[in-house]
């Protein structure tokens, strides 16, 4: 199934521990994909002037967070800056990647956006610093 774009319900909120990441001004909206209950949320970010950063959670059930930061620029390009995963998901940074790209492609550069109005492209650098956890 593929990721779908949805505000979080309080239930859910609860369900996950999710109260303590949003500010009640924040973006309280997910992609996720229902069927693998795996879902992305922003939990911070901000402007430098030309362009926005992020700092993105993708939530696997019963494995652990991927945290990872990013630059994204007016033309919906996310540049990965670093990541940290679960040493579970050593083994499977393809399908990680392939959440990231899915999962962003969904949630969209700005809440206005809808998926397919603009193409988002992910770049995951060479020299991208891959940093491993313990799960949670």
């Amino acid at each position: 199934m593929a990721f779908v774009l949805e505000k979080i319900s309080e239930e859910d909120m609860k369900r996950y521990g999710l109260e303590a990441k949003f500010k009640p001004t924040s973006r309280q909206d997910w992609a996720i994909d229902k069927e693998r209950n795996v879902f992305l949320i922003m939990v911070g970010g901000g402007w430098t002037g030309e362009s926005s950063y992020g700092k993105y959670e993708l939530h696997y059930p019963n494995v652990g967070i991927v945290e990872f930061d990013s630059e994204a620029s007016f033309s919906c390009k996310f540049n990965l800056l670093k990541m940290l995963l679960p040493f579970a998901l050593e083994e499977k940074i393809e399908l990680v990647k392939h959440d990231i790209q899915n999962g962003l492609d969904t949630f969209g550069y700005l809440p206005t956006h809808k998926k397919g109005e603009v193409e988002v492209k992910v770049n995951f650098p060479k020299d991208l610093k891959i940093h491993f956890k313990k799960g949670e």
